[in-house]
């Protein structure tokens, strides 16, 4: 599992073999953590991409993955560290004035729109497609995992039953793809950028 919710410089993840590794992030350009994309890509590969001992599970067969189907709903959240007292304060009142809690992704992030697509790769590419939906200023989203910034929810139907992990890619294709456990993707991934 990547804890897709990075607040630090560290990534975990397990392996296949259930051992922990971390990953520190190494440099930022453009908003995209270039040692992050080795590490998160990793797990949803054929493999694990560790270098467990034990062969891998078996991959249920396309016909298996087609008959059980759900839709994800989760979020793309963007935290901006810039943003500054007054900006928080001009955005609440503008909400409170208008009603109006839209926002767009922060410099850097300019990639991830709505309308935009999302992409669930499992061990052979990409297995299922959703849609980025308007971003949202003030959301319980962003609210609960204390970001400041614009979250986008996010929508995909379709997608197969049965892995143990899912990866998620949202944005340009410099962006790297999160792994998400079944769980997570049942209890709606939040993919935290910022």
């Amino acid at each position: 599992m990547v804890r897709a919710w990075i607040r630090g410089h560290v990534v975990e993840t397990n392996t296949p073999g259930g051992r922990l590794r971390r990953c520190a992030l190494g440099a930022v350009v453009g908003g995209v953590a270039l040692t992050l994309s080795a590490c998160a890509v990793a797990p949803f590969l054929p493999g694990g991409g560790g270098s467990d001992e034990r062969e891998p599970a078996p991959t249920p067969s396309a016909s298996a993955l087609a008959a059980a189907t759900s839709t994800v709903y989760g979020f793309v959240l963007i935290d901006d560290p810039f943003i500054t007292p007054q900006q928080l304060a001009e955005r609440a009142q503008h909400e409170w004035d208008t009603g109006d809690n839209g926002c767009l992704a922060p410099d850097g992030y300019a990639d991830i729109v709505a309308g935009g697509e999302v992409q669930v790769l499992g061990a052979d590419g990409v297995i299922a497609r959703g849609v980025v939906e308007a971003g949202e200023f003030n959301s319980d989203a962003m609210v609960a995992n204390d970001i400041v910034g614009c979250g986008f929810p996010i929508v995909i139907e379709g997608v197969p039953q049965g892995l143990d992990v899912y990866g998620l890619h949202v944005g340009g294709e410099l962006r790297p793809a999160f792994s998400f456990t079944a769980s997570e993707m049942r209890s709606g991934p939040r993919l935290i950028f910022g």
